[in-house]
């Protein structure tokens, strides 16, 4: 299987009338696809057009999965925010999340990787990219829930962040997934030590150092 992954930086810029339109179209098919659930094109359009940079995942030509992200600049940290990945279902668990994220670290210079998420597996690979990934089961020191509250309240816009385990609280107001995924490493840690309420569509905040 042949697959490539191109970048796009300025997706908004780069992308109008029916280029943009239709690739809105198929990325909506993707992210309803991978999720499970109707999520809207502004939605889809939001994460992958207003962003500094867009991944498009292809295996043999054809669109399979993106990832976009953001550059923030907070204090002396730069922070690569991880806004939105998604890959349709037949391409999932194949090592994908790993390989576009690699790719897109290597861009730049950034001090932390970032993201929120309310999928135990996505803990379980973000673990894989950075050297330590925040939260987790030893107490986090307070620089990094200092930061990660910034990110959440004023880049995020999420008024029921809970600094101290980095847990959002009802963030989407509903589950994204139709069935939340499972991952052996992280389940008992979303469940049981952050709490995380799927149903009400709790998000966690990871911060993971790369330095």
């Amino acid at each position: 299987m042949n697959e490539t992954i191109e970048c796009f930086k300025e997706p908004n810029k780069f992308f109008s009338g029916h280029r943009r339109e239709s690739l809105v179209t198929r990325l909506a098919e993707i992210a309803r696809n991978g999720f499970g659930t109707e999520i809207t094109m502004k939605d889809v359009e939001n994460h992958v057009m207003n962003v500094d940079s867009l991944y498009l995942i292809r295996q043999n030509d054809a669109i399979v999965g993106f990832s976009s992200y953001d550059v923030l600049n907070i204090g002396k940290a730069s922070i690569f925010y991880l806004s939105g990945i998604v890959v349709e279902r037949n391409s999932q668990k194949k090592g994908i999340f790993h390989r576009v994220n690699q790719i897109a670290l290597y861009s730049g210079d950034f001090d932390f990787m970032a993201m929120r998420t309310q999928n135990p597996v996505i803990y379980a690979a973000t673990e894989k990219l950075v050297k330590t990934l925040y939260p987790n089961r030893n107490s986090t020191p307070e620089s990094i829930r200092k930061l990660a509250s910034i990110i959440a309240r004023d880049h995020l816009k999420m008024e029921r962040f809970c600094e101290e385990t980095m847990v959002g609280r009802a963030t989407y107001g509903t589950c994204l997934y139709d069935k939340v995924q499972r991952h052996p490493r992280a389940d008992n840690f979303f469940d049981n030590v952050l709490k995380v309420d799927y149903n009400a569509g709790d998000s966690v905040l990871l911060l993971g150092g790369l330095k």
